[in-house]
């Protein structure tokens, strides 16, 4: 499952959703064909830095990916397996919103190559969906699985999003049961978090609007967790859940350290022990590619400090828990804060694995950065001298 990945990043949107803080630009479709462009030339220039190819998957995430036309998702694709090259049976995922797409369009983007679908459906209840910005209903939310399914798609990820406030009691089990009645392969949920920057954020500020209630979210969390689990789904990250098989390839290498080449405007890369992250403004970025200039912005080398805490952190966050060597398993054995978080059953032993107890899900960052914290002091510790 873990391999080389090749991240594809579209930031055009309809509308920009007030929650949203990833990099997206509302309208300007005029420049999607330059774009688009710009994307084949880059894969053309750095396909050749990973060291680990062909890919063995390739993500388009954005933004909206489901405004390219399935013909330009194809010349993407064109120019990757030219290089770095892609393998046949790697896993291809489209992001699409609702109201995008119908099965014309979907059906199209299989014969491109697309074989996994991750539809932003978020909510299927309207009120929330008005008050979310989105532009879809809850009808052309079930109406876009019901159309996958049409397409040929066998492979299919539904986003729903928790911790909505002010939202009628019932509304998120509603949402889980609906959801479920449509049999996606794959479920990932999220909580809505206040990101800096954004109009929701803003809102919040001002309390024009309630913010998230951390107890609703503890509350929605879990039963997710049970009523996803007894439907058959394995929860193997911290916000995914998948029926046995379905696990995303691509997250699951990138959570385990994979290399991974991220192409277009704001799309971060890990190449060699560097992580780089592009111009994220779409005129800059266009620039430079057209320039011949380095698209990338900005790097960071990933130091071993860095690299146990991004392994520590991302790994804890999975189902199979992150491996620990001898002397960092004895310094988690030594430390008397370790012992409170084992007995209150956050985390957990499997052989020399750490994994997260039943209510460290909840918290799984929070135990991240404590763990981390512990191995730390552990390197520091000056050692006792004794006569």
């Amino acid at each position: 499952m873990i391999g080389a990945g090749l991240y594809v990043h579209v930031p055009f949107c309809l509308q920009r959703c007030p929650y949203c803080a990833f990099n997206a630009v509302a309208g300007h479709q005029e420049f999607i064909p330059d774009y688009v462009e710009s994307v084949i030339a880059e894969i053309g220039q750095r396909g050749t830095r990973l060291t680990r190819r062909p890919v063995v998957s390739v993500y388009f995430g954005g933004g909206t990916p489901s405004l390219l036309a399935p013909a330009q998702v194809e010349a993407i694709l064109h120019a990757a397996r030219r290089s770095p090259g892609i393998r046949d049976a790697a896993e291809i995922t489209l992001e699409a919103n609702p109201g995008t797409v119908d099965v014309a369009r979907l059906r199209a983007y299989r014969l491109a190559g697309v074989n996994r679908l991750s539809l932003g459906v978020q909510s299927l209840d309207d009120r929330v969906l008005r008050w979310l910005g989105r532009a879809h209903s809850a009808a052309e939310g079930i109406a876009a699985c019901t159309a996958a399914r049409s397409a040929g798609f066998r492979n299919l990820n539904v986003d729903l999003m928790f911790g909505i406030p002010a939202t009628p009691a019932g509304t998120w089990e509603d949402a889980l049961q609906r959801v479920l009645m449509l049999h996606p392969e794959h479920i990932s949920t999220y909580a809505l978090t206040l990101e800096e920057g954004t109009a929701l954020a803003a809102r919040a500020s001002a309390q024009r609007d309630r913010g998230p209630d951390e107890e609703e979210d503890a509350a929605a969390y879990q039963q997710a967790r049970h009523t996803l689990q007894q439907a058959g789904y394995r929860h193997y990250e911290v916000s995914n859940f998948a029926l046995t098989g379905r696990e995303c390839r691509h997250n699951w290498s990138c959570w385990h350290g994979a290399e991974y080449l991220g192409v277009g405007a704001g799309a971060h890369s890990y190449l060699r022990g560097v992580r780089c992250w592009n111009h994220a403004r779409l005129e800059d970025y266009l620039a430079a590619v057209q320039a011949g200039d380095e698209v990338c912005a900005g790097q960071e080398i990933i130091d071993v400090d860095t690299s146990r805490r991004e392994r520590v952190w991302m790994q804890l966050r999975t189902d199979t828990g992150v491996a620990l060597g001898r002397t960092e398993r004895q310094s988690l054995q030594a430390s008397p804060r370790f012992a409170v978080l084992r007995e209150a059953g956050f985390l957990t032993w499997y052989e020399e694995r750490l994994c997260l107890g039943t209510p460290g899900w909840a918290v799984a960052d929070s135990l991240g950065v404590e763990v981390d914290a512990i191995l730390e002091d552990s390197r520091h510790r000056k050692p006792r001298i004794t006569a």
